[in-house]
């Protein structure tokens, strides 16, 4: 298990939404709206992000995560680099029609 939890997830959009749920973000609260995608075996999840202690104006946030067979969970991480390459390849316009929907800002 790579997990602190123990805990082990399925390979598909249920099993990553439940991963999220067992593991929250910090900014959990700050959280307005989200959505989750996937392509091949990339997972992603948006985030409207709104801090009222700071500007409060909504900017975009998001997790990018791969399945990870031998463990059981989304443990697979990537670089910035990779971030940006696998968002612009796969996942473009889902990001940029939550942005319209949602009036998010993208900081990268």
């Amino acid at each position: 298990m790579s997990n602190y939890k123990n805990m082990q997830f399925t390979n598909t959009m249920d099993g990553f939404k439940a991963w999220n749920r067992a593991f929250p973000h910090l900014m959990n609260s700050d959280i307005k709206a989200r959505s989750y995608y996937k392509k091949e075996s990339y997972y992603l999840e948006l985030n409207k992000v709104q801090i009222s202690s700071m500007s409060n104006e909504p900017f975009l946030g998001c997790s990018l995560r791969g399945y990870n067979e031998e463990d059981k969970d989304f443990s697979t991480m990537f670089t910035q680099d990779e971030q940006k390459q696998i968002i612009t390849d796969y996942f473009a316009e889902r990001v940029r029609k939550f942005c319209i929907k949602h009036g998010c800002q993208v900081r990268y």
